[in-house]
C-alpha cells in the first residue's frame, strides 16, 4: 500500500501533488442527529493516534469476525457432511466404503460450510445494500472461466466497514440520552422473533453445555438383565456410563466366535455396546464383561483411535497384563496381550471390579486408570447417586421418543460452532455499524459458543449464555450503558479465550489509550492485486466479458511508521508478559489451590483446589503480566519517540 503521508508540522513545506490531491478531496462529514446517517472517512483529515490505532484494530475485529464465521460454518459443514458420506457409502459399499465416503464427505462439506458459514447461520441482513454496490458486483461478476480459475470474492455493501483492500467506511450511530439508549421496541426488532432468539441460544446451548450424565438406551433385555447393568453402571464414574448411547443384550452372541461382548463407535456419536446373554448369566463374569467394554467405551470417548485414545499412551500394550481368570489361559493366550485396546479394557474392568490384582499385577496401569478416573471438576462435582438416578430416567425418557436421542447428540456436537458463528456475525455487524450494544452482544455470544466447545468449559459456556440473556434485557430496559456492556463482553472473551485472548486484550486495551501524535492523513489507491491484476488482462484480451477493476483507496486515518512502532512495541511488551504471567500463574495458582483445598476440604478439598488454582492463577497471571508488559512496552515507546501534541 503506497501512502504519502505529511505530518502537521511540514505541512507549510511540503506541497500534497494535484493529482493526489484530488483523489482524495471527500472529506470527513460530521455526525447527524439522525441515528441513520452513515458518515464516509475516507479521505484527507487529521486524526490522533488513537483514531488510527482504533482503525486499524477495528479491521483486525473484522478480519477475525469473518474468519471465525468460514471456519465454524466448514467444522458444521464437515460434521454434516461426514456423517452422510459415512452413512450412504457404508449403506452402498460396506464398512470398506464408509471410510472413503465420510473423508469424501468431510473435504466437501468443509468447503461449502466455509462459504456458507461466511454469510453467518443468522443470515444476511444487508442484501438490499450490497445489491447497491454495483461497483464491488461487477468485480465478482465476470465469466464461469474466471471464477473456476480463482473462485468468487464476498460482495460487501458500501455503507459498512469492510477488510475488502482495507476500505474503511464507518456507520455512526448517535446514541439517544436517558433510558431510551438502546430500548428495542416490538415495533423496532419485531419482539417475539428476537426473544425466540434469545432463548433458543440459551435454550438448545444447555445440550452442549453440561457434562454428560445420561444414561444410555438398554434393548432386548429382561428385568433381571436390566438391574444388572444399571447396577454395574452405577458403580462406575457417570462420566464412563453416559459415554454410551445404547446397550443390546444378544442370545448367541457368542456362538461361533466365542465373543462375549462388543464394542462399536461411530465418528459422530458415543459407543453402542453389545452383551451376550449367556454372559449375562454367569456370576462374576457379568460384570466383568459388562465393565471392560464400558472401558472400551471410556477409552474411545476421548479421541478417535488409533489418532489419541488412553490404549494408545504407555504403559497400555506392554509387560506385565493382568490375568483373567475367566477367559485367560497363561501363558499360551492373555487376552489383554492381543491389542492394547484390550490392555486398556482389561486393566479398566479389573481396576473396578478386582483393584487388588491390577495393583499387584501392574501398578503402573493401575496408576494410569485411576488418573484417568478422576476426570475433570465438573465431572466430580456431578458423579453422585442423585444426578445418576436422574440421568437413568432422563435416559428412559427420551428412549421414549424414537429419534429423539440422535438428534440431541447431533446437535450438541454442532451447538458451539453454531453459537461461535451467530456472536462473530453480531460482533462484525457491531464494528461495522459503531454499535457497542452489537458489539457487546456479539463477544458474549461468541464467548458463550467457544467455552461450549471444550468440554471443560462446556458449563461456563452455559453460564455465558445466561449472562448474554440478563444484558441484553439491561440494555433493552437502560439500566446499563452500551459502554459497560462492552467492557464486560471484552473481559469475559478475554477469559474464555485463555493466555492469549487475554494477551490480546490487555494489548489492544493499551494500544488504545494512546495520545498526542496528530497529522494529516493523505490517502491515495493502492496497487490491485495479482488476481486482479490478471481479471483485468482477460478482459483487455477479450477471453471474457466483466468491467475493468480499479484500485480502491486504502483505510482512512492509516498507520504511520511511529504508529506501526508503537503499537509493535506495546503487543511485544504484553506477549512477553502475559508468557511469563501464564508460566507462573500456572505454578503457583496449582501451589496455592492444593494448599487452600486441603485445609478446607482435606484430599478432594486438594484435587479440586489444585484444579480451580491451577486455571485461576493461569488467566490471572497472564493478565498481569500482559497488562504490566504492555504498559511497559508503551513506557519504552514514549521514551524514544517524545514528540507528541496534546
Amino acid at each position: 500500500m503506497d501512502i504519502k503521508r505529511v505530518d502537521a508540522a511540514n505541512l507549510q513545506q511540503e506541497a500534497v501533488p494535484a493529482k493526489t490531491a484530488a483523489k482524495v478531496k471527500e472529506q470527513e462529514a460530521p455526525a447527524s442527529d439522525s441515528v441513520k446517517d452513515k458518515v464516509s472517512l475516507s479521505g484527507e483529515s487529521r486524526s490522533s493516534r488513537k483514531e488510527r490505532v482504533r482503525g486499524a484494530t477495528d479491521r483486525a475485529a473484522i478480519k477475525a469476525a469473518s474468519l471465525i464465521k468460514k471456519g465454524s460454518g466448514a467444522y458444521v459443514g464437515a460434521f454434516v457432511s461426514t456423517i452422510i458420506g459415512w452413512t450412504v457409502a457404508g449403506a452402498l459399499m460396506g464398512p470398506a466404503g464408509a471410510l472413503s465416503g465420510a473423508i469424501a464427505g468431510a473435504i466437501a462439506g468443509a468447503r461449502l460450510g466455509w462459504k456458507w458459514g461466511g454469510r453467518s447461520f443468522e443470515g444476511d441482513k444487508n442484501k438490499d445494500a450490497q445489491k447497491a454496490d454495483s461497483t464491488t458486483m461487477q468485480k465478482i461478476k465476470g465469466t464461469a472461466v474466471f471464477k473456476k480459475l480463482f473462485g468468487t470474492k464476498e460482495t460487501k455493501a458500501s455503507t459498512q466497514l469492510s477488510d475488502d483492500k482495507n476500505k474503511i467506511t464507518v456507520t455512526n450511530k448517535v446514541p439517544v440520552q436517558g433510558k431510551a439508549e438502546a430500548k428495542i421496541t416490538k415495533g423496532e426488532k419485531g419482539g417475539i422473533k428476537e426473544a425466540f432468539k434469545d432463548n433458543w441460544l440459551l435454550g438448545t446451548q444447555t445440550i452442549k453445555n453440561f457434562p454428560k450424565f445420561i444414561y444410555p438406551t438398554i434393548k432386548s433385555a429382561t428385568a433381571v438383565e436390566k438391574d444388572l447393568i444399571y447396577n454395574t453402571l452405577d458403580s462406575l464414574p457417570i462420566k464412563d456410563a453416559a459415554a454410551i448411547r445404547s446397550i443390546e443384550v444378544v442370545d448367541g452372541l457368542e456362538e461361533g466366535s466365542g465373543v462375549l461382548g462388543t464394542t462399536s463407535v461411530e465418528i459422530w456419536r458415543d459407543s453402542s455396546l453389545q452383551f451376550s446373554k449367556k454372559a449375562l448369566g454367569v456370576e462374576g463374569l457379568n460384570t466383568h464383561v459388562i465393565t471392560h467394554e464400558v472401558g472400551h467405551a471410556a477409552d474411545l470417548s476421548e479421541g478417535m483411535y488409533p489418532v489419541y485414545t488412553r490404549s494408545t499412551i504407555t504403559p497400555f500394550g506392554k509387560e506385565p497384563y493382568v490375568i483373567d481368570p475367566y477367559i485367560d489361559k497363561p501363558p499360551t493366550h492373555i487376552y489383554a496381550a492381543t491389542h492394547p485396546l484390550e490392555d486398556f479394557a482389561q486393566s479398566y474392568s479389573f481396576f473396578h471390579v478386582d483393584p487388588e490384582k491390577l495393583k499387584a499385577a501392574s501398578p503402573e496401569k493401575f496408576a494410569a486408570i485411576e488418573k484417568f478416573e478422576k476426570g475433570n471438576i465438573f465431572n466430580r462435582l456431578v458423579d453422585n447417586d442423585v444426578v445418576k438416578t436422574v440421568g437413568k430416567n432422563v435416559g428412559k425418557a427420551i428412549d421414549a421418543v424414537p429419534g429423539l436421542r440422535t438428534t440431541l447428540e447431533v446437535a450438541g456436537q454442532v451447538m458451539g460452532p453454531v453459537v461461535m458463528n451467530v456472536g462473530a456475525a453480531e460482533w462484525k455487524k457491531g464494528v461495522e455499524e459503531n454499535d457497542a450494544v452489537k458489539r457487546a452482544e456479539g463477544k458474549l455470544t461468541l464467548a458463550s459458543g467457544t467455552a461450549s466447545v471444550l468440554k471443560l468449559t462446556a458449563p461456563v459456556g452455559l453460564a455465558i449464555a445466561g449472562t448474554n440473556f440478563v444484558i441484553k434485557h439491561a440494555l433493552k430496559k437502560g439500566k446499563i450503558k452500551p459502554e459497560t456492556a462492552e467492557k464486560i463482553a471484552d473481559n469475559i472473551l478475554a477469559i474464555v479465550t485463555g493466555p492469549i485472548g487475554v494477551t490480546v486484550h490487555c494489548a489492544v486495551k493499551e494500544m488504545l489509550s494512546a495520545k498526542g501524535h496528530e497529522q494529516e492523513d493523505i490517502q491515495v489507491d493502492q496497487k490491485l492485486g495479482f488476481k486482479d491484476k490478471v481479471h483485468n488482462w482477460l478482459i483487455e484480451k477479450k477471453f471474457i466479458k466483466g468491467e475493468i477493476i480499479k484500485p480502491e483507496k486504502g483505510p482512512a486515518h492509516p498507520l504511520t511508521t511511529k504508529d506501526k512502532i508503537f503499537m509493535a512495541e506495546v503487543g511485544t511488551g504484553a506477549t512477553i508478559g502475559g508468557a511469563a504471567g501464564t508460566i507462573l500463574g500456572w505454578q503457583g495458582g496449582t501451589i496455592a489451590g492444593i494448599a487452600i483445598g486441603a485445609a478446607v476440604g482435606g484430599p478432594v478439598g486438594a484435587i479440586i483446589g489444585g484444579v480451580v488454582g491451577k486455571i485461576g492463577g493461569m488467566i490471572g497471571g497472564s493478565y498481569i503480566g500482559a497488562a504490566g508488559g504492555a504498559k511497559l512496552g508503551h513506557l519504552l515507546n514514549n521514551l524514544h519517540d517524545p514528540e507528541k501534541t496534546a
